[in-house]
């Protein structure tokens, strides 16, 4: 018990940021809090904290041993208030991290179903278009689409993002229209700069798969930003083709460069490599890919034509 008591301290530590926080959150003091925590290291060997005069961070081991400690702690706690809570719902917290635009489109339904049938789940919904450490942010799910950087991290596929290349009619009629992928590199491109940030666009043709240098004159890393570029007559993009839906059936923008296909974006459900999955990281993605199968354009098997597909769904 003394082990696991420390444990929750140093969990707490963590989360809060500091001795003194953790201190308070606990009901403790500064100076038992830093005992405890000196304890643990003694009783594993190993140093589990680097304190700097700005802030506390984990090393190593204590980063794996964070990870293992709240899982443990979170069953603990389930198992001394009732072995029932464990059979019957999801309980605790489940922090989860999505690009925004899919985030609020896609994730965000599939959350409020989860959190409706187990009211003991606390939902933690983070959305940005940038790269988080998981084990930092405290991130149980990271939904990321295209090439994954962290081989560090378990990814499963659970669905696929089919891209289109657009402009509005009025940008067309006035800067031309790109017949060959080289004509890219002579057009006002927006390039989304965490999916492509060396100004280059990946197409599928007869011939396989190229890349091609465009001639960038916006970058961002916010997909309605760019939406709005692109609808404002700013220039050609290529984005996911859920997002331009709309705007393609209502001629808002239309697609370019047809015999070639912007190279779809695999998404994936990330987590931090564990012994122990926790179920209600399981089960959320298993949602979250039931919720892909059943949307054409997003669909892990999902192949040319979605927009036909989707047309046919609509």
């Amino acid at each position: 018990m003394e082990l696991l008591e420390r444990m929750r301290v140093f969990t707490r530590v963590l989360e809060s940021g500091s001795l003194s926080a953790a201190a308070r959150g606990v009901g403790s003091s500064q100076p038992t809090v830093s005992r405890q925590i000196t304890s643990l290291e003694r009783e594993l060997g190993t140093q589990l904290l680097t304190r700097t005069t700005v802030k506390i961070r984990p090393t190593e081991a204590g980063e794996m041993l964070y990870l293992r400690a709240k899982h443990l702690l979170e069953e603990f706690d389930a198992v001394r208030t009732g072995l029932g809570r464990i059979s019957n719902g999801l309980h605790g917290t489940l922090r989860v991290h999505a690009p925004t635009s899919f985030g609020e489109a896609y994730l965000t339904p599939v959350l409020v179903r989860l959190g409706q049938a187990h009211p003991d789940l606390f939902i933690d919904l983070v959305l940005n278009d940038r790269w988080l450490d998981l084990v930092e942010e405290r991130i149980d799910v990271s939904v990321r689409f295209g090439t994954l950087p962290d081989v560090r991290l378990v990814a499963r596929r659970v669905g696929a993002s089919p891209q289109v290349c657009i402009a509005t009619p009025q940008y067309l009629s006035s800067a031309g229209t790109p017949v060959e992928l080289s004509d890219l590199v002579e057009h006002r491109c927006v390039v989304n700069g965490f999916v492509s940030p060396t100004n280059e666009w990946r197409f599928r043709g007869a011939h396989g798969e190229v890349t091609v240098p465009v001639g960038s004159s916006f970058r961002t890393n916010n997909l309605r930003a760019i939406r709005e570029v692109v609808l404002a007559n700013g220039g050609i993009a290529v984005g996911p083709e859920w997002l331009y839906f709309d705007d393609i059936h209502a001629g808002r923008v239309e697609m370019v460069l047809q015999p070639f296909e912007p190279v779809p974006l695999d998404i994936h459900a990330m987590h931090v490599p564990s012994a122990y999955l926790p179920l209600k990281v399981r089960h959320f993605i298993d949602e979250l890919e039931s919720t892909m199968l059943a949307i054409p354009a997003l669909a892990p098997h999902c192949a040319n034509g979605s927009i036909r597909a989707a047309a046919e769904e609509w």
